[in-house]
């Protein structure tokens, strides 16, 4: 037998004029493109001024976390200056026009729920404390079906009025001043975070000044008074009346989202709606 009579018995030679076959290759892996997800934002854009890349923006695009993202949830010296999610939330954003410090803390929250959800699942479990016997369990929740948004709305008319500028006057009842109060950003959330660490280096609880510090931030003017000086006095030395009546009234105008879902003590059979802690869990899951 011939080398080519072998060569035909075993298939090694094939017909000219058959196409020689080809090789698929796999997806180019420099050719991936990370998903996004357009997230609502509670205060629908109303908010920011004019020339802001959020002025009147519903939505705002981010892409989804990455291994890389852990390693900036990791980060001791990230962790260290308190920026570790404002790091995280202008990563992820995809207008680097937004400043993660300028957005306002509802929106920031709206995205950080979303980024959470897009890396580590919905489902989150945390310690809750019973309303009613104070016993703590551990239940599971649901990011996706407890997160409940608020607008912001105006529920006392004669005492509250919006502002062109995009801020609201609060009469205070027991004074009767006018308060003018904008909403708080990213910029002083740090400013809390950072009179809270100053005054527990002094040796002070952490908590000691803190509502107060918060008014002060919110205060724009004090009637018609926009010097830093009178709103600093008048946060200092406000009834109490009216410090709770300018607070509450805030936390309503507040565009925001929060985590509230169903809850059933197991100990006691208390039922309830409860807002869901927010723990280091919540970015560092145990598994």
């Amino acid at each position: 037998m011939s080398i080519r009579d072998n060569e035909e018995r075993l298939g090694a030679v094939q017909n000219q004029d058959s196409p020689l076959p080809t090789i698929e290759k796999a997806q180019d892996p420099m050719s991936f493109v990370v998903p996004t997800i357009h997230v609502e934002l509670p205060s629908k854009g109303r908010f920011y001024p004019e020339g802001h890349p959020l002025h009147n923006e519903e939505t705002v695009e981010i892409r989804f976390m990455t291994a890389k993202d852990e390693d900036t949830l990791t980060s001791p010296t990230l962790i260290k200056k308190k920026i570790v999610l404002d790091r995280l939330a202008q990563n992820l954003l995809l207008d680097k026009r937004v400043r993660a410090e300028d957005l306002l803390l509802g929106d920031k929250n709206a995205i950080l729920i979303q980024a959470r959800i897009s890396g580590y699942g919905a489902l989150y479990e945390a310690k809750v404390q019973c309303p009613s016997c104070m016993e703590e369990q551990e239940d599971e929740f649901n990011l996706e079906e407890c997160s409940v948004m608020s607008h912001g709305e105006i529920v006392d008319h004669v005492r509250v009025r919006s502002l062109e500028n995009g801020n609201f006057m609060i009469k205070v009842p027991t004074t009767g001043a006018e308060c003018e109060v904008r909403f708080l950003n990213g910029y002083d959330e740090k400013s809390i975070l950072q009179n809270m660490d100053k005054k527990g280096k002094k040796g002070k609880r952490k908590d000691d000044d803190h509502l107060t510090h918060q008014i002060k931030l919110m205060l724009v003017s004090v009637n018609g008074y926009t010097e830093a000086k009178y709103a600093d006095y008048f946060a200092e030395n406000m009834p109490v009346l009216d410090s709770r009546y300018l607070r509450a009234t805030y936390e309503k105008l507040n565009p925001n989202v929060k985590l509230v879902a169903d809850f059933e003590c197991d100990d006691c059979g208390h039922e309830e709606d409860v807002e869901v802690p927010l723990t280091v869990d919540f970015f560092w899951p145990k598994q």
